[in-house]
């Protein structure tokens, strides 16, 4: 499984932002996406790409003040081009922040696992989501906070946005780490956060004592 560049936008007073062009030219080709916007029960009514994919959404995470929203989701086998993507929001947001991370060799039919998602108020964002050693852990984190967070350990940072009002960041982790995706926060805010592992397209052989490895596992 191959991680491509996170492209992202930021918009404030919008009801729309549009992700820069991002490349999908891969094999078994998977773009995650991940929204962090700040407007009381305001809404992601959908993302498209190139005028026509609509991805899929994984979580909406609001905070505890139902102000800042945490979204995830996912395009799965887009084009093979480059394009951008549209976020269009229920209404206009006093600030929004979008990233679209493309992948490679993500199983097509089953691409997600089971995500989790959570808010909370401190120094601490965190989600705790299991995912099998051979799966990649993706989150977005929204934190009203201008302060650049720390990724936890294991976390490689994808993106950390900000442009007025709050934090938005997102990161991978390794399946083989743990299954706690958090963020350092400077000062005790308001924050809410998601994550899902992504499945790999070929599963690791497992080979069995005088079997040797299964036929499905070849196949992959």
């Amino acid at each position: 499984m191959a991680i491509g560049s996170a492209t992202s936008v930021s918009g404030g007073g919008v009801s729309s932002v549009t992700i820069p062009t991002f490349d999908t030219t891969g094999a078994n080709r998977f773009v995650f996406y991940g929204v962090s916007l700040m407007q009381w029960q305001a809404n992601v009514n959908s993302v498209v790409r190139g005028g026509a994919e609509t991805a899929t959404q994984k979580w909406s995470q609001r905070s505890s003040d139902a102000t800042y929203t945490s979204y995830g989701g996912y395009f799965i086998a887009p084009a093979a081009a480059t394009a951008t993507a549209v976020v269009t929001l229920s209404e206009s947001v006093t600030e929004v922040h979008a990233s679209a991370l493309p992948m490679d060799e993500v199983h097509q039919t089953t691409p997600t696992g089971t995500h989790g998602s959570t808010n909370g108020t401190g120094t601490t964002a965190s989600v705790t989501v299991t995912a099998a050693a051979d799966e990649t852990l993706i989150d977005v984190m929204v934190a009203a906070n201008w302060r650049a967070p720390t990724a936890g350990a294991d976390q490689t940072e994808r993106w950390s946005l900000y442009s007025g009002s709050i934090r938005g960041a997102g990161s991978s982790q390794p399946g083989t780490a743990d299954d706690v995706m958090s963020w350092g926060l400077t000062d005790s805010v308001v924050w809410a956060t998601g994550a899902v592992p992504i499945k790999p397209a070929i599963p690791p052989r497992t080979y069995f004592p005088g079997l040797g490895f299964s036929a499905q596992q070849r196949m992959g």
